[in-house]
């Protein structure tokens, strides 16, 4: 999609200098060389659906729990991604000691249990559901949140689609004079 607007951005620009004309060029290349790669993906994300069905097929009802903080194949926004990963948040508890081995004079082994926080990740691509705090980074000094995001799409599809039915009226208002 970046490629694809920045293309459209440079066509615009292609008269002006040769600049754009070789920016042109490589963006094209560039795109070329995404349409292979993503055939590849595409047989990687066929395996991670197939993964997915399975597990749970086979885990029924242990699957369930996993899958009400696991977005991945329910949400459009989300990035379809197997096994679920998971983010990591603060601890809740102190350390316990869970094994400790120093029978050896050169080396002693401590091994600790920690408890912490923990969510499924639900990356959209910029944002991940999951840490919706967690905002992205648009210029140098400015972020977005995902709600922002999220309003700036549905305006731009409604002024779409009140462009298109406009040009619609008025090419039926033209056709029928």
């Amino acid at each position: 999609m970046y490629l694809e607007n920045q293309r459209q951005e440079t066509e615009k620009s292609i008269a002006y200098n040769n600049y754009f004309k070789a920016k042109f060029e490589s963006i094209n290349k560039s795109l070329g060389y995404l349409e292979k790669v993503e055939e590849k993906f595409k047989i990687f994300a066929e395996e991670e659906k197939t993964a997915y069905e399975r597990v749970k097929a086979e885990e029924g009802k242990e699957f369930e729990e996993i899958e009400k903080d696991y977005l991945s194949y329910k949400n459009t926004d989300v990035l379809e991604h197997f096994p679920p990963q998971i983010i990591i948040g603060r601890q809740v508890a102190d350390d316990k000691e869970f094994l400790v081995y120093d029978e050896d004079p050169n080396v002693k082994v401590t091994i600790y249990e920690i408890e912490n926080e923990y969510n499924y990740s639900n990356p959209t691509g910029f944002f991940n559901i999951s840490i919706p705090h967690i905002e992205a980074k648009t210029t140098m000094y400015q972020t977005m949140s995902y709600v922002q995001f999220k309003r700036q799409l549905m305006e731009l599809q409604r002024r779409r689609e009140f462009e298109e039915q406009q040009q619609q009226q008025n090419q039926s208002d033209s056709d029928s004079t």
